[in-house]
Order: structure tokens, then C-alpha cells, then sequence
């Protein structure tokens, strides 16, 4: 259902600044400045006077004097402020700020201004500092040590205690000195300027003092503010805090004035800190929480996590003018509408201003109102400083006769508006896609189905959101950027996304088939179903003549690319279809299954519409072409058709799935059994060459995996080899099997799960494993290692399950839901943190890819400028043979041939030869003793040189072979080495003292059989195992686990150019940046290859962990050391962190990413906002004259000193 209120009109935000801000400069205030901002002391801990109706008390936190009488939002800076802090308090960030000035200080011992021993500063709990002032002189071991006469006097400090407790001399060297918030302001305030300034600190904005407060600031009532109940009220953990802090600051003050025991000052003291660091920082690790109820939410909570400032209300917002309720599907809409509630339109509006061409439309709207579509909400007059008129009240006829071009009118959304749809998750650009509106009865979103695929919908429940845009330059750039027509396909690697789907690809399968015919009624009566009333049909002859006239389904299609002659849609395409399987020897066109499509000038001559034709994912498509060819205006309209056609068609005939489908023939139980029969004897098998100890173990694994992996492959084949049966022997009109056949829905697995057999469950990548002892379940034996025990389910789900079968089943269920649940929280954040990361990326107009600040990422993007979406073939911009078939039926001429290739060859060389002759080289180039024939022939010759001085080598090197006598010592360079491993190893024969000695020997073997492999031959210790893979073509190579890129390359006889490493950082420290980011686009090609991602969008995420001159990762610690932006590195982790950060460095923002561009509420310097509109200047030609260089000036002017100097002489 559609949510909506009934609340007053929703208000258009204007912004009316008069400047772009340009950049946000962090920093600290003095304690001057926040006495400067207060307006009201609060020095009582009550909230509300009782006895004055509850009326917020006087100088306590919930003083009414904040606003001074004003409007709250006319004066949001209005702070209050506690000025009566007995103590200086300490500031959460002096903890780093003495850190850091001990390091850099750490090195000096002695202090040059005061002459103190300078010592370790040491954290104890939570908010206390101390100083150890003399650990170097209590470490020293000399017995020529002098105390320095600060420790003399640090010690007598102590004599009191002493004689009151003398054991505590065996203490005193561990004795430190106490960094009170007082005594560090008075360490800070003695700081010079030149030492601020090597601390990292403008002296003339920031001092170190600035760091501890003696004035704290309170927060605004209404940023905490109370919500009011019966005779009581819920008062803001911030309230609560600071009605805390008054009370201890009293407490204090009353103390020193009654003149109390130093410890009771110091107890309190602490206390107050404690409740301040709450204040602003509730999670700091230590801090105790009062009770057991929910933690205190300090100004840090506030900010950081997705509910804080920053993620929940700055990057993202709630907003007016939207809309959300259920989808449902209508294939009568056009692939780019969506049909809207009349509910929902009537209650969103789009501000239209008034012209000669809409006024009566506009007059109409006001007179109908709010309630009555389409109507209108308001009017905006534009005399008087645009004040505005409710249409629930008054008089509407009036209001409607007074309008005026000028005026704006708050309309309904009306058919044709602009609005932009979108689902939840939006985990790429085509998440949310602008679409014209239909306004319909009824309460849900409806949409065609062929847009559902880019915004993974479905319609068991799925919500979607809806947002008007509310400006003309928000409409122009939703149609240009979002628009469904310019967004058919998809920018991970250019294949269409925006198709047919499902049902459609059912039933264009069954038209298009080789029995399906039509008569002339049925088929008109099916072209006008599919044609809207603004397009001409031209009736193509038909197929059959006699002894009736029958049209072929593949006809229907002819209509629907190219309804009339007038169309200039002609698509030429040959493509394989889903079932297609080459034969040798024979044409594709001639494929007995007609699983290889062929259309020549928009007419289907062979082939079935599926998933590869018509469907997502290809790019020798049906729509792809018409896409490429005639542009995407021509392509949503045939997808309209498709949809209207094949929806219509699926309710005339019918398609369902029933028992009978997936009923097993006596064949196909005949031979589910015989291939169940032979893989258990195989496994057997194997079982019995495990217990015997023969089993040959495979590369890397020990017997047991051996044994398992085996098992596994050979129970997996069974399911394939029965889906592939089921496909042959099941009838061509089976349900199921036409939805496996065309792509629509299931595969041959599925087919096969149904009528034959479950096949083996697989559980984190292997059989069920033993979950009992030595067993899966308990209705098995001990050790046992058959099918049956480990998962292999061999009855299907129509003969139905046994329960330990079933049991299995559900295991391996319930790990994909796990999976399922697991991965999207990964997947998600991943996500989050890749946007975060690549969000400010743009090609500039030099093409080069730059971040926000400038920082040059790539110097072309994918190293080729090409865009991925803009490509038509695989691999490259231009599919080059269907672009020449389709030129060459375009242009095909019975009365004159076309040319041959050797003919095109011929005619391009004269042509380059003529333009040569006209535009000849000049200088070197075109020498007129060596032309370019020469050198050509000049290589030969040096090449046949070479050769034949390559061959004197090698009948020399025969000749000495063949010469030599006996056998010598040689050295080979590592480069020459090849492992040599032989596959055959001969049995050697027994001996007879062998023989005679064989119990020995058995005792021996068992002996060196334990201990050899614990006995270090040779090897790198980073190592821990190497393995010998054998390739296809016999060579081997050797596989190493661990770590040591150096030393392998290193090792004699291993070719070091060809040695690899998936560690990216170790290739880093081993071959430089360079090798890094190879290695990086290589391990991501690895893992997500399959799923088709453009290596150039690889590319572009490898030299943004690598440009830095660095391997960078996509987290908070590499993000902050890529970006520089403070509101960028806050609105994504770690938000209090980066604020004190900034504010402490007095850090500058420049405004110039997304981020901060959407915090602020300005346009981003991406896109549309890259640009700026530069003004005509009125300035003549000669007016401009060149300005002189640096280097130009300064030599003028030392010319003319010079000058001077020899006129004098």
C-alpha cells in the first residue's frame, strides 16, 4: 500500500546562497571564543521550576534564554556555556597531543628553558597521565651515578610519608610524577611559537593550550531536545550529562571554598573529567556505564556509525516528493514506463511555471484542486517576493482566472512527467533509472518485465521507491543519464541488460519453432496485438500457399523488427542459439535442431529465439544489433512489441507444469540405474585400492583426499550424464524441458533432479563429512565410505526421498541459505567500501583519470580511451564481420556483383598509392638513395645473413659432439637448466643378500620411514610444500605454498622470469609497484573472470590501489592515505577520529569530491558539474600582447645592467 500523509504541502528547498562555499577550514576554539559565543552562565543541575509550571529553570542546562527570544533556526550558534570550572578539564584529544610532543622531545634529557629531566610519558587508565622523570637513572646499573638535583628535590618531597611509613623507601624509584590537566595547561601555555610550528601547529590560529578546556561549551536545546509526558518528561542523554557536570563543577567549588582535604578535591576532580570525557565520548574503552540499561549516546555517537549525522542525515536524507509501495508486472507498458497509483499522483507534485502554451492546462488543475486528478496542491505568485496560495481553501476559480506567465503552479504528476525509480539494495548505477509515467488506477508500481533484470526485481512482495525530480535541469539530466533507452546495456562489459525475460523467451521460443504456423486471421489478429495504434503492418506473403495460406512464427518476428517498408530497421545477424552444438563437417545454418539464427535484412530464414537471442548477456542479440545499427529509440520499441506479443500469446495457448512432466519413461529409469550401478562399482573400487593401502595419491593431497576427490567426480558425473538423457529422451513439448532448452528458467540439472536422480550433495566443497563417530549418520556403519553414506541421493524428486536422503538434502539446503546470508553482509560492505574509494573518479579532457583533487590515476582510461558500453565486439570497438555482412545486404545489387576480396584489396592499395604520389614525404623520410623498398630488402638480407651464420653455428657444434671421446665436467648457466622428471620409475630387482636379509630390512624401512621425513635435506624455510604439476603439453612446473619470491628466483636452475607470486605485497617489495599492480588485475581476473567484468574496470581498481606509489588496500587505513578530503574520510569510518584529526592539524577541505559535495549540499565536480560556463570577453585581437618569461625579463634586465655598467665605463 502506498504511504502518504495528509500533512501540510511538502516545501521545495531553495537555495538562495549567493556563493559557492568553497572550502571548510578545521580547527580549534580558544577558550575566549567560547565565552565570546555563550549568552547565558548555567550554574544549577535543575531542569524544570516546579513550582513555575514546569517552566524550563533559570541558568540550568535547559535555560529558554538560549535563543534569546528568536526563532531557533534564525540563530543556530547560540551556545551556553559553563564558566565556573574550578579545574582546568582535560580535552579528549591531550592524551595524543603529550604523545606527540613527547615523541618529538624524547631525544632531548634535559629541558633548555627549565632544566627538568625529561622522562616516559605513561597512560594509566582511562584519563591519566604520568611522567616516569627519571627511568633512565633508576635503569642505570653505574656505580658512579649522580641524582640529578631535581630527584633530590622530587625525593624530599616524600620525607613525611617516609617517617610515618618507612617501608616505603623500597618503593620510591618507582615513584612518578602525576600530568594533571593544570600542570599540563601550564606546560602547554610555556610552549614558543617555533616549538608549536614543529609540532605540526599554526601558532597565530592554535596553541597546544587550546587543547584543554577551561570553558566547556553546551550544546543547543534543540539539538537535545526534551519529549514531554504526563507529569513527566524524557529528558537527552546530553541534558543528562551536563546537568551531571554543573553538579560536580559545584561540588568542587563548594569544596575549595569550605577548604576540604586535597584527596576529596581530587576524588571529584576526576569524577568531573570522567562525566566530561562521557559528555563528549561515551565509548571510551574503560569508562564505566551507569546501570544496566542502554549505553549514553556523547556528541562522538552522534556523529559516527550509519544512524549518525554524517551517513543518516548529510550523505543521506530523508525526502519530500517521493513515493513507495509494492510492484507488480504489466507487459502492456513501454519499457521505459511505469505506471503510478491516481493515489499516489494526486499527492506528489512537480513545480510547473506558467506559459502561453499551458495556462488553460494550468487553470484547469487549480480549478480541480487537490483532491481531483489531475489537479493541484498550491499556487507561487511571482509579485510580491512569490508569496503562496493553498488550493484547499478559498475560492479556486478565482486563483485560476488571476494566473499569469510568471506564476508556478504545484500540478499532480501527470503522464509523460519525469520520475526516477528505484530498488533496495542500489548496488550499481542501474539501481535507480528515470521512467515516464502512466498514471493508472489501483494501489501498486507496475513496470515491464524486460526492465526487471538491472534492478534484480521480482514481484513475490519487492518494494520499490519513487522520486520526482523537481527542477527542468534535474528532468534533462534523469532523461539524458538515466533514461532507460540510454541505459540498455550494461556498463560491466557492454552486453545488453534490459531484454526479455522469462516468459517472454518461452514463448518467443515456441513462435519461433519450425512447427508453428498461423492462418491469416490468427496471425493479423497476433501483429495487431503486438503493433500500438500508431504503427502501419505490411502483411509479409506467406510461407505455405496451398493448400491454405499459413504465415510461420518466424514471420511474426520478421513483423516485429520491421512492421512496414517505411521502417529503416534491417537487421543482419547470424548467431548461435542456447542449444546450438557444432558438428564437424557441417554448416551452421543447417543445424537439424535449428540452433543457429540467421537474419538477413530484418527476415528470420533460420533458427528459434532463446535466451542468447533475445534475452540479456549477449551481444549477438536481436535487440543488441538494433541497438548499434538504428539507435535505442528503435530498440525499446521492438522490446515493447516482444512483450505485447508474447504475453499475449502465452494466455491464447497456454504453458503449465504438471505431474505428467516430470513422469520417467522405462528407458530413462533403465539407464538411471545402469549409470548409478557403474559408479558405484567404480567407487567400490576405489574404496577397496584405499583400505588396501594402493590408491595412487594425487599431486598435493594425501590418500584420504584422494580417495574423497575421486568419489566426488565420479557420483557428479552421474547427475550430468542422466540430465543429458532426460534432454534426449523426454518429449519436445515437456514443459520443463522448454524452459531448460530456451534459457527462460532451471537448466538440464534441474530436468534431471526432477526425473532422475538428486545426485550427490556437496558440502563446503566436498561429501557429507562424518558428523558422528567415524560416521555421517547412525544408520551407517562405522568407516563407511559408499555413496549412499556420504550424500548421494540416487532417487529423484518425483519418486521421492528416502530420510536419510532427505536429511542430506537439507544439509546442503540449509548451507546455501547460510551462504546466502553470510555473503551479503561481506558483499555489501565490499561494496560500500569500493564506492567509497572509486566515487570522485572522471576522465578529464586531456583522458586522463584523475581524482577530485587532481591526483592522475590512469593516463588513459584502460590503457585505450574505449569505453565499455560503446564496444560492440568482445574484445574490440567494432565487431568487423557483422558490420561487413550487414553493409554488404544493405547494399546488395542482383544486377552488379559485389567485389571479391582480393578486388577490395586491390582498389585500397591504389588508393593509398595515388594519395601517396599526392602527398609525398619530404626530408629524410623520403630519401630518394634509400627508399622504403631498400630497407626492406636490406632486412631481408640481414636476416638471411643471420640465418645462415646461425646454421655454420650448428654444424660446428655437430661437428664437435660428434668428435668427442670420453665424458667431462661442464658448466651450464641456471638458465639452461630444465627439471628433468621421469614418469616411469623401473622396479628394482631383489637381491639375494636382499633376500636373505629381509626381516631386517622391513624393520629398517619402518625405522627410515618415520624418521627420514623429519630429517631437513635442503629448502627455504618460508616454504611449506612445493608440488609438481604436469601440464598439457608434458612440461611440469612447480607449485610453491608460502613465501620467498626472492630466493626461488634466485635458485639455480629455476628461469627467473618466469617465476609468479599471488602475493601482492611480497611482488611489491621484490619487483616494485609495477609488478604489484599486474599481479593485482591478474588475481581479480582470476577470481571473477567468469562472471565477464571488463578488464579495463579491473585495471582501473588495481592503479588506484598502486598510484600512490604504494599497495593501498580498499579499507579506512587506504583510503586515508589516498584521499586528503576530511568530510570524505568522516562520512565513511572512524568520523570522531578524522574530525579531531583535522581539527588538531587545522586542516583545510576544498570541497571538491561527492561526498562533500552532497554533505554540502553543492554540485559535485563530476558530470554535468565538471564544467563552467565561460563568458565572452570584449576584447579586440591586438588588445592581448604577449607576456615576457621569467627567464626572458631577468636576461633584459641583466642585459641592461650590463649595459649601463659599460656606458659608464
Amino acid at each position: 500500500m502506498a504511504h502518504y500523509t495528509d500533512s501540510p504541502v511538502k516545501q521545495q528547498l531553495v537555495d538562495r546562497l549567493p556563493k559557492r562555499i568553497s572550502s571548510i577550514k578545521f580547527g580549534i576554539q580558544s577558550n575566549q571564543d567560547i565565552a565570546n559565543q555563550a549568552v547565558v552562565e548555567i550554574s544549577d543541575r535543575l531542569l524544570y521550576d516546579i513550582e513555575n509550571n514546569r517552566a524550563p529553570y533559570r541558568h540550568g542546562p535547559l535555560d529558554s534564554r538560549l535563543n534569546c527570544g528568536r526563532v531557533l533556526l534564525e540563530e543556530p550558534e547560540r551556545q551556553q556555556f559553563l564558566k565556573e570550572l574550578r579545574r582546568p578539564l582535560d580535552n579528549l584529544r591531550r592524551t595524543q597531543v603529550c604523545k606527540k610532543i613527547n615523541q618529538q622531545c624524547r631525544k632531548v634529557k634535559i629541558c633548555p628553558y627549565c632544566a627538568s629531566v625529561n622522562g616516559q610519558i605513561r597512560k594509566v587508565g582511562v584519563l591519566k597521565l604520568l611522567h616516569d622523570k627519571f627511568v633512565s637513572y633508576n635503569k642505570s646499573t653505574s656505580s658512579k651515578k649522580v641524582p640529578p638535583e631535581s630527584k633530590v628535590i622530587f625525593d624530599s618531597s616524600f620525607n613525611s610519608a617516609r617517617q610515618e611509613n618507612p617501608k616505603l623507601d623500597k618503593h620510591l624509584h618507582k615513584a612518578m610524577e602525576d600530568l594533571n590537566p593544570l600542570r599540563v595547561l601550564n606546560l602547554f601555555k610555556t610552549i614558543s611559537p617555533s616549538d608549536c610550528e614543529l609540532l605540526g601547529l599554526d601558532p597565530t590560529q592554535g596553541r597546544p593550550e587550546m587543547f584543554i578546556w577551561q570553558f566547556l561549551p553546551a550544546a543547543p536545546v534543540c539539538v537535545r531536545p526534551s519529549v514531554a509526558q504526563d507529569n513527566a518528561s524524557n529528558e537527552d542523554d546530553i541534558t543528562t550529562k551536563l546537568a551531571d557536570i554543573v553538579w560536580v563543577s559545584g561540588m568542587i567549588r563548594s569544596a575549595l571554598q569550605k577548604g576540604s582535604p586535597i584527596q576529596t578535591i581530587m576524588e571529584q576532580w576526576e569524577y568531573l573529567q570522567t562525566q566530561i570525557a562521557m559528555y563528549v565520548n561515551s565509548d571510551v574503552p574503560g569508562l564505566q556505564q551507569p546501570g544496566f540499561g542502554k549505553s549514553i549516546r556523547g556528541f562522538c555517537q552522534r556523529l559516527k556509525g550509519k544512524q549518525g549525522r554524517f551517513r543518516g542525515n548529510l550523505s543521506g536524507k530523508r525526502v519530500d516528493f517521493s513515493g513507495r509501495t509494492v510492484i507488480s508486472p504489466d507487459p502492456n507498458l513501454g519499457v521505459d514506463e511505469v505506471a503510478i497509483p491516481q493515489l499516489v499522483a494526486t499527492n506528489l507534485t512537480y513545480p510547473e511555471r506558467v506559459q502561453r502554451y499551458n495556462i488553460e492546462k494550468l487553470r484547469q488543475c487549480v480549478r480541480n484542486g487537490p483532491s481531483i486528478w489531475p489537479g493541484a496542491q498550491q499556487v507561487i505568485k511571482k509579485e510580491d517576493g512569490g508569496y503562496k496560495m493553498s488550493l484547499k481553501f478559498g475560492n479556486r476559480d478565482m486563483v485560476a482566472k488571476s494566473l499569469t506567465i510568471g506564476d508556478v503552479v504545484e500540478r499532480h504528476i501527470e503522464d509523460g512527467d519525469i520520475v526516477l525509480f528505484n530498488r533496495q539494495p542500489s548496488l550499481h548505477k542501474l539501481s535507480i533509472m528515470s521512467h515516464l509515467v502512466k498514471v493508472r488506477p489501483w494501489k501498486t508500481f507496475r513496470l515491464n518485465e524486460c526492465v526487471c533484470n538491472p534492478y534484480n526485481a521480482d514481484f513475490d512482495g519487492d518494494e520499490m521507491n519513487l522520486h520526482v525530480p523537481q527542477t527542468e535541469e534535474a528532468r534533462a539530466e534523469a532523461i539524458n543519464l538515466m533514461g532507460v533507452k540510454h541505459n540498455l546495456s550494461t556498463p560491466r562489459n557492454g552486453e545488453p541488460i534490459i531484454a526479455a525475460t522469462q516468459d517472454f523467451i518461452t514463448a518467443a521460443f515456441l513462435i519461433s519453432s519450425k512447427d508453428t504456423f498461423f492462418d491469416r486471421k490468427t496471425f493479423a489478429y497476433m501483429c495487431l496485438h503486438m503493433l500500438d495504434n500508431q504503427t502501419a503492418i505490411d502483411l509479409p506473403p506467406p510461407a505455405i500457399v496451398a493448400p491454405t495460406a499459413l504465415w510461420t512464427g518466424k514471420q511474426l518476428f520478421n513483423v516485429l523488427m520491421r512492421p512496414n517498408k517505411q521502417s529503416p530497421v534491417q537487421v543482419n545477424l547470424d548467431a548461435k542459439c542456447k542449444s546450438f552444438k557444432a558438428r564437424p563437417g557441417q554448416c551452421p545454418d543447417m543445424d537439424p535442431n535449428d540452433g543457429w539464427l540467421v537474419v538477413r535484412n530484418s527476415e528470420v530464414m533460420c533458427g528459434q529465439m532463446d535466451k542468447s537471442t533475445v534475452g540479456s548477456g549477449k551481444k549477438d542479440s536481436v535487440f543488441y544489433v538494433i541497438l548499434r545499427d538504428f539507435g535505442p529509440d528503435h530498440t525499446v520499441s521492438t522490446m515493447n512489441r516482444l512483450a505485447r506479443l508474447c504475453a499475449r500469446y502465452l494466455t491464447n495457448r497456454g504453458f503449465s507444469i504438471g505431474v505428467g512432466d516430470v513422469f520417467p519413461t522405462e528407458s530413462l529409469r533403465t539407464e538411471k540405474e545402469n549409470l548409478v550401478s557403474i559408479a558405484y562399482r567404480q567407487s567400490d573400487k576405489l574404496i577397496e585400492l584405499f583400505k588396501q593401502g594402493k590408491l595412487e595419491k594425487a599431486s598435493g593431497c594425501n590418500m584420504e583426499q584422494t580417495l574423497e576427490n575421486s568419489i566426488s567426480g565420479i557420483l557428479s558425473k552421474v547427475r550430468q550424464q542422466a540430465g543429458e538423457y532426460c534432454i534426449d529422451t523426454l518429449s519436445r513439448n515437456n514443459a520443463p524441458l522448454i524452459m531448460a532448452k530456451s534459457g527462460s528458467k532451471g537448466s538440464d540439472i534441474n530436468v534431471a533432479q526432477m526425473v532422475a536422480l538428486v545426485g550427490q550433495q556437496i558440502i563446503g566443497g566436498q561429501r557429507v563429512p562424518d558428523g558422528f563417530q567415524d560416521r555421517s549418520l547412525p544408520h551407517f556403519h562405522k568407516n563407511a565410505r559408499q555413496p549412499p553414506s556420504k550424500g548421494f541421493v540416487k532417487n529423484s524428486f518425483y519418486s521421492g526421498l528416502e530420510p536419510t536422503e532427505f536429511l542430506f538434502h537439507a544439509i546442503s539446503g540449509r548451507e546455501g541459505l547460510v551462504d546466502t546470508a553470510v555473503k551479503t553482509a561481506e558483499t555489501g560492505y565490499m561494496s560500500r567500501r569500493l564506492m567509497k574509494s572509486l566515487e570522485d573518479l572522471s576522465t578529464q579532457y586531456d583522458d586522463t583519470v584523475r581524482t577530485s583533487s587532481g591526483s592522475v590515476v590512469q593516463f588513459q582510461y584502460g590503457a585505450d580511451s574505449l569505453d565499455p558500453v560503446d564496444m560492440e565486439g568482445p574484445t574490440g570497438p567494432v565487431q568487423f564481420y557483422r558490420t561487413w555482412t550487414h553493409a554488404e545486404n544493405l547494399t546488395w545489387d542482383n544486377k552488379e556483383p559485389s567485389l571479391s576480396p582480393d578486388e577490395v584489396r586491390t582498389l585500397c592499395d591504389s588508393m593509398l598509392k595515388n594519395e601517396r604520389k599526392r602527398f609525398p614525404r619530404r626530408g629524410l623520410l623520403n630519401n630518394e638513395e634509400l627508399g622504403y623498398e631498400d630497407g626492406s630488402d636490406y632486412a631481408i638480407d640481414e636476416h638471411e645473413s643471420g640465418r645462415r651464420f646461425l646454421q655454420s653455428i650448428e654444424s660446428h657444434v655437430e661437428g664437435l659432439a660428434s668428435n668427442l671421446s670420453r665424458p667431462s665436467d661442464i658448466t651450464i648457466s641456471p638458465g639452461r637448466i630444465a627439471i628433468q622428471l621421469r614418469p616411469i620409475t623401473a622396479t628394482p630387482s631383489r637381491s639375494k643378500s636382499a633376500a636373505s636379509n629381509g626381516g631386517d630390512l622391513l624393520i629398517r624401512a619402518n625405522f627410515l620411514r618415520r624418521t627420514l621425513p623429519l630429517v631437513p635435506i635442503s629448502g627455504y624455510p618460508h616454504a611449506a610444500r612445493a608440488l609438481i604439476e604436469t601440464l598439457d603439453d608434458n612440461s611440469h612446473r612447480v607449485l610453491v605454498e608460502g613465501y620467498g619470491l626472492r630466493d626461488c628466483m634466485a635458485t639455480e636452475g629455476v628461469v627467473g622470469t618466469q617465476v609468479r607470486t599471488n602475493s601482492v605485497m611480497e611482488c611489491g617489495e621484490v619487483l616494485g609497484i609495477e609488478a604489484a599492480r599486474t599481479t593485482i588485475v591478474d588475481e581479480i581476473n582470476a577470481v571473477m573472470g567468469y562472471m565477464g567484468i571488463d578488464p579495463r574496470h579491473m585495471q582501473l581498481l588495481a592503479d588506484v590501489m598502486s598510484f600512490k606509489g604504494e599497495v593501498l588496500g580498499i579499507t579506512r587505513f587506504g583510503l586515508s592515505k589516498m584521499r586528503d578530503s576530511v568530510l570524505h574520510l568522516a562520512s565513511f569510518e572512524k568520523t570522531p577520529d578524522h574530525l579531531f584529526e583535522a581539527a588538531a592539524g587545522m586542516k583545510a577541505d576544498q570541497i571538491e569530491g561527492v561526498s562533500e559535495g552532497i554533505i554540502m549540499g553543492q554540485t559535485m565536480s563530476v558530470g554535468t558539474g565538471a564544467f563552467q560556463v565561460v563568458r565572452r570577453l570584449g576584447i579586440q585581437l591586438g588588445d592581448l600582447q604577449q607576456k615576457p618569461t621569467l627567464f626572458e625579463d631577468a636576461w633584459n634586465t641583466e642585459m641592461k645592467k650590463k649595459g649601463g655598467k659599460r656606458a659608464q665605463l
